[in-house]
């Protein structure tokens, strides 16, 4: 059986080119979500995993890097983010317009006339990263809909309101679902 962890290892190794022996000081773990049938993926570094805690009962540690529903790992934006500063290069991104980037955080899909570039690595279906071009960093993580090739056909056809990535989590989230920090 596929382990939650083994599911991020293989998700890492489609779409990240990645340093030897960068993972050696980080640990996998796995929580439960309070959203049903969803597990948490975090990745903790060896020295604050293997502090003795006793009885107490830990709920979350090191950064979420993705949920696992049935046998499909969703990245999280820190994966992404964990992964540059590590050294790692994303070759699963899509570039957004400023525009874009704005209509993402607010909740909605990225659309291809908001869509400046896709990572000719990316494969229609596979989680993406949405990228801010003014900073380079990740605001949101989607499913990509269509691939570089065909969002040159959209462009040339005219079909500008064509979904490029359909949006799964967003960084505004927090925002829009302030009840979470009550």
């Amino acid at each position: 059986m596929v382990s939650e962890c083994d599911l991020l290892v293989k998700y890492i190794e489609k779409c990240f080119v990645c340093p030897p022996n960068v993972f050696e000081e980080l640990v996998c773990r796995v929580y439960e979500s309070r959203r049903r049938g969803f597990r948490r993926v975090h990745l903790v570094p060896k020295h604050i995993a293997s502090i003795d805690l006793g009885d107490v009962e830990v709920v979350a540690e090191g950064a979420l890097v993705g949920w696992v529903k049935g046998r499909n790992f969703v990245p999280s934006t820190q994966l992404f983010e964990l992964l540059k500063e590590l050294g790692c290069e994303n070759r699963c991104w899509v570039v957004a317009e400023e525009h874009g980037v704005k209509a993402v955080l607010y909740g909605n899909d990225l659309l291809v006339t908001s869509t400046k570039e896709i990572s000719p690595y990316a494969k229609k279906g596979w989680y993406v990263a949405i990228v801010d071009p003014s900073d380079g960093r990740v605001v949101a993580v989607g499913r990509l809909c269509i691939d570089s090739e065909e969002l040159k056909r959209a462009r040339e056809e005219g079909r500008m309101l064509e979904v490029v990535v359909k949006n799964v989590f967003d960084l505004g989230m927090a925002i829009r679902r302030e009840e979470v920090f009550d």
